[in-house]
């Protein structure tokens, strides 16, 4: 049909999948009573954004979930990138600021 368009497919990462990936990534392994300890003397979101990101260190990660799926994640300065299947399909990825990449997690100043 001419005159339609399709909407662009946007692609969410469940909770629990953004969850996993970061409780199992290498960068937050064992910090996470420290990052709790920050977050309950710092409220500000981007002190709290700006903590979390140094644990990253602009880096790519790719693994295999519990449920057999391929997901990966990329730190840049300003964005964490976040990807199910693979990293080189827009379709498939979720960019997100610093400050939404820790507020799920520590909800409470309690490590998730």
């Amino acid at each position: 049909m001419s005159g339609t368009r399709t909407p662009r497919r946007h692609i969410t990462t469940p909770m629990r999948k953004k969850n996993e990936l970061l409780r199992t990534s290498d960068a937050l392994k064992g910090h996470r009573t420290e990052i709790a300890s920050f977050f309950a003397d710092h409220e500000d979101k981007n002190e709290r954004a700006d903590f979390i990101k140094t644990f990253f260190d602009n880096t790519f990660t790719e693994m295999i979930l519990s449920n057999g799926q391929r997901a990966g994640y990329r730190a840049f300065d300003t964005v964490f990138m976040m990807w199910r299947g693979s990293a080189s399909d827009p379709e498939q990825r979720v960019i997100m600021k610093w400050s939404t990449v820790c507020r799920p997690y520590y909800r409470n100043d309690r490590a998730a």
